[in-house]
């Protein structure tokens, strides 16, 4: 696996990138980030293209960005958007999918704002080759996405004004328990994660999801389990404290996309069940009624659509579902893009 060097992010060939694991019409290309400020070993950030597509640097370019316990495995979603006029790059952020190394805590971070320095990096590079950008984000990419964009509008204009939407899909606004609960849960979140961040939740578990979508249980979709774990990732108080400490910030309207924001969820939730055929019509891990609640505070122009039987990544949803839900995507980002 080829690093280039942390201080030449905007200075690659192609001889840096290299053959991807989704076969012939991806390549990776992983960029060193340097000591991680979380105490673990040298971090890294990866970008996955697709390679037909990507030639055309007259084409937006689309960013997508996972969720918890995910990587970029989503090659029909660079295939349908390369015959729709886009250029898709996947996403794998530090410590998740092929960024990992050895002796990282998967997934772990201490603050959402520190992913600010891989996608920088990342969307500085693409922006080279495109002069149109459009971020895409799934769940915990999603929150990610919102507090990334608005720090670029802050911070970076120039590449902000690159942006022209956002898409997010099913993303992760709240956390999935009555106000009460969560009002008497987070101190706890906060003092443990700040205290021992590293100290293991007991909650979280995500297998009904996982063996909805995997094909030795339920799922048609032939993920690496070792970087998509059926049941998750061990879920860590600092990494909670984070996202709860952004979500909060989402809650109090602190963040602004500054471009169109499309958000896309489920029609319906069906949280803390066993797996049932419901598994596949439902979202079985985020609650859609906190995302429509929450949506409209990510920017001043947003777009909520519901997915008719959509499961929580709606771009993993059974095939008629999916398409609907990526004809939907391609139809407003042509009335926002073009």
């Amino acid at each position: 696996m080829n690093h280039n060097n942390q201080h030449s992010p905007l200075h690659l060939s192609e001889a840096d990138w290299q053959p991807d694991m989704l076969g012939e019409d991806f390549e990776m290309l992983s960029l060193d980030l340097g000591p991680d400020p979380d105490g673990e070993t040298d971090i890294r950030t990866t970008i996955v293209r697709h390679l037909p597509s990507s030639k055309d640097g007259s084409r937006p370019a689309i960013i997508y960005v996972h969720g918890m316990t995910d990587y970029f495995f989503h090659r029909h979603v660079a295939e349908y958007f390369a015959d729709h006029g886009y250029t898709v790059y996947g996403v794998d952020l530090r410590k998740c999918g092929r960024s990992r190394t050895e002796g990282q805590t998967w997934h772990f971070i201490s603050d959402i704002d520190l992913y600010n320095r891989d996608l920088d990096r990342i969307a500085q590079l693409i922006a080279t080759q495109h002069d149109s950008l459009i971020f895409m984000g799934h769940s915990t990419g999603g929150l990610i996405a919102v507090e990334w964009m608005d720090y670029i509008r802050r911070t970076n204009p120039s590449l902000h004004r690159k942006f022209h939407a956002v898409v997010l899909n099913s993303p992760w606004f709240d956390i999935m328990a009555p106000a009460l609960v969560v009002k008497a849960m987070t101190p706890i979140v906060n003092l443990v994660g700040k205290k021992r961040p590293k100290t293991v939740m007991r909650a979280g578990n995500l297998g009904t999801y996982g063996t909805t979508l995997h094909v030795s249980h339920h799922g048609e979709w032939d993920f690496d389990l070792e970087m998509k774990p059926l049941g998750g990732c061990e879920k860590h108080y600092g990494w909670m404290r984070a996202v709860v400490k952004c979500q909060k910030r989402l809650h109090r309207h602190e963040f602004d996309c500054g471009v169109p924001v499309l958000t896309l969820c489920s029609d319906k939730s069906r949280l803390a069940k066993p797996y049932s055929p419901e598994s596949h019509v439902s979202d079985t891990v985020l609650d859609v009624h906190q995302i429509k609640k929450w949506a409209p505070f990510t920017a001043q122009d947003v777009t909520i659509i519901q997915i008719p039987d959509g499961m929580h990544d709606l771009f993993l949803s059974t095939e008629p579902v999916r398409n609907h839900a990526l004809d939907v995507a391609a139809h407003w980002l042509n009335t926002k893009c073009s």
